[in-house]
């Protein structure tokens, strides 16, 4: 079996999931294939968060994210902790359960091009899904759900990022703001707890809205 050539360090891998600049972190002129391919990066480099932990019990509180600039906004957790990475142009912020880094939510903020008016400028559902969703040496993915919701596409996945991983399943947003960002959204866990984490996910992800 092929395993994964790249380093699934959390920071390091993350950094490089944003960015493909050089040594001086420059971003080149983002495209719609650098676009999708930043947003299907991202996906890996929440999976590589995960750590194993205790599982604890929720806060019933939760907090909200707020981007002002694109209008874009969800509820995780009061009890998760962010953190922020600004590489370029691009920001990744990232939300994760102290108590089971497992579990954690991510957005990605991507800018475009002025005429990139909405999702049919990235192509259809399908050409999406398979771009954004990673594959290739090492990487095990399975789209188990893909359908439009509230005007953004939704996607239902599994990943496994290499043969010393566990397979990881997110649920992922994939929304755009008419010539000004592409924003990418997931909430995660591993397989295993998946189940048990479904419902506290999913509220994740319905809290998710964003300006028209």
């Amino acid at each position: 079996q092929l395993t994964s050539r790249r380093s699934l360090h959390p920071r390091r891998f993350v950094t490089s999931a944003v960015a493909d600049g050089g040594d001086d972190g420059a971003v080149a002129p983002v495209t719609r294939r650098s676009a999708l391919a930043a947003a299907g990066r991202s996906a890996l480099a929440g999976a590589a968060l995960g750590v194993t932990g205790a599982s604890a019990a929720r806060a019933e509180e939760s907090q909200t994210y707020s981007d002002l600039a694109t209008g874009t906004s969800f509820s995780v957790p009061g009890t998760w902790s962010q953190s922020v990475q600004i590489l370029g142009d691009r920001k990744l912020v990232l939300y994760v359960d102290p108590e089971n880094t497992e579990t954690n939510a991510f957005v990605l903020f991507t800018p475009v091009a002025a005429d990139y008016r909405g999702l049919g400028s990235f192509g259809t559902i399908d050409l999406v899904a398979r771009t954004v969703i990673p594959e290739g040496p090492g990487i095990e993915s399975n789209l188990l759900d893909s359908k439009q919701v509230k005007g953004n596409y939704f996607f239902d996945y599994t990943i496994k990022a290499s043969a010393d991983q566990p397979i990881r399943h997110l649920l992922t947003i994939f929304a755009v703001v008419p010539g000004q960002m592409l924003v990418t959204y997931s909430a995660q866990t591993t397989e295993a707890n998946y189940a048990k984490e479904k419902a506290l996910l999913m509220k994740a992800i319905d809290s998710f809205s964003i300006k028209a």
